[in-house]
């Protein structure tokens, strides 16, 4: 029996704004630790790990629009 094994990342995560035409912006996150979880999650989706996104974030319209985006993402 393969015992769970755990991997936090800790760091910011990142609104990136990017301009789609003159005037009109499209909204992503980033950040190098979140993309390193993000990675490593797929890549062990199927073992026996865990991976933990640690960050500090604020009770507003983005912080809750990143968790909904980060959770789509496993």
């Amino acid at each position: 029996m393969s015992k769970m094994k755990h991997i936090g990342a800790i760091g910011e995560a990142m609104l990136e704004l990017s301009h789609q035409t003159p005037t009109l912006l499209s909204l992503s996150y980033a950040g190098d630790t979140l993309n390193f979880s993000i990675y490593l999650c797929r890549l062990l989706q199927n073992q026996a790990y865990k991976v933990h996104y640690i960050t500090a974030l604020g009770q507003d319209f983005y912080s809750e629009a990143m968790l909904l985006d980060w959770k789509k993402k496993g």
